[in-house]
């Protein structure tokens, strides 16, 4: 399992349900909650202090890979859908709050600016689309690559894009 703590965090629980790579959530500086996806077309969102599992969100179609992002602020989930679409949800409610549409091929991975609430999406069209977070609005549009973009990564400072 490959779940990101804090180096200071003490580990108290352990969730049978954690995916690889689940991005750990953060509220006001404190740990809150991990969020985790697998195969089985859920992220869960569970209680980072009792282990508990505080919702279900259901992605009804999931990208290959099953990726997802969790904003720097901790507000929003993304994920890819089998389609040319991105879905966002509101992390405190679970409820959807926009989908991003612009890819002209399956959308296949998300990543946050780790500094700003921009969300990068690519995928199978080699276009990697930057989105403002809170509103949906397209920011950028990056072309250079001839095939699927199948990873994305922020430095720390939100500077640099990799894919």
């Amino acid at each position: 399992c490959n779940v990101r703590f804090p180096p200071e965090t003490p580990v108290p629980f352990f969730c049978p349900g954690l995916a690889e790579g689940s991005p750990l959530v953060r509220s006001s500086g404190v740990m809150s909650g991990l969020v985790s996806g697998g195969k089985d077309r859920y992220l869960n969102v569970w209680d980072a202090v009792t282990g508990d599992l505080r919702f279900q969100i259901e992605r009804r179609a999931v990208a290959p890979g099953d990726n997802f992002a969790v904003s720097y602020d901790s507000k929003l989930v993304a994920s890819p859908t089998v389609s040319s679409v991105v879905n966002v949800w509101d992390l405190a409610t679970g409820a959807m709050v926009r989908t991003l549409e612009g890819h002209q091929g399956l959308a296949i991975v998300v990543n946050f600016s780790p500094v700003e609430n921009k969300l990068a999406s690519a995928g199978y069209d080699g276009v990697i689309i930057i989105w403002i977070a809170e509103t949906g609005e397209r920011f950028m549009t990056l072309k250079g690559h001839t095939h699927c973009i199948r990873c994305l990564a922020h430095s720390k400072d939100g500077k640099i894009l990799a894919s």
